[in-house]
């Protein structure tokens, strides 16, 4: 029974992650915050301005394709990490907000690749 609970919890904050909107998207205040909080907790993995790192893809390659392009895919891969792969949640050590802002930053910044998706 806890179980059926704890399902149900998990995808109704799933599903509320995946229907808000970015509130930072377009806001260059805080895509530049959402940079500086990028390079001081995921360049150990996506490299300094995701330019490529030892565990983790380059967010900036040209030609790059991605499996997750919305706002809410990028903020629920940044929160519960990515089943399968060395990206960990950051859930309970990144605040929404924080993690809101990496998510503006890595969408809507003109530096990472993601702003451009590849058509292969």
């Amino acid at each position: 029974m806890k179980r059926l609970v704890l399902i149900a919890l998990f995808s109704v904050a799933t599903t509320a992650a995946n229907a808000q909107t970015n509130p930072y998207a377009n806001n260059a205040a805080a895509i530049d915050e959402g940079r500086s909080l990028f390079n001081s907790t995921c360049t150990g993995c996506h490299g300094p301005n995701g330019a490529a790192g030892e565990f983790g893809p380059g967010l900036a390659i040209p030609g790059r394709t991605y499996a997750r392009r919305t706002d809410a895919q990028i903020f629920d891969a940044i929160q519960h990490g990515i089943a399968g792969t060395p990206m960990p949640a950051h859930q309970g050590k990144l605040p929404d907000d924080q993690i809101w802002k990496i998510t503006a930053y890595v969408h809507g910044s003109p530096v990472t690749a993601i702003a451009v998706p590849s058509s292969r």
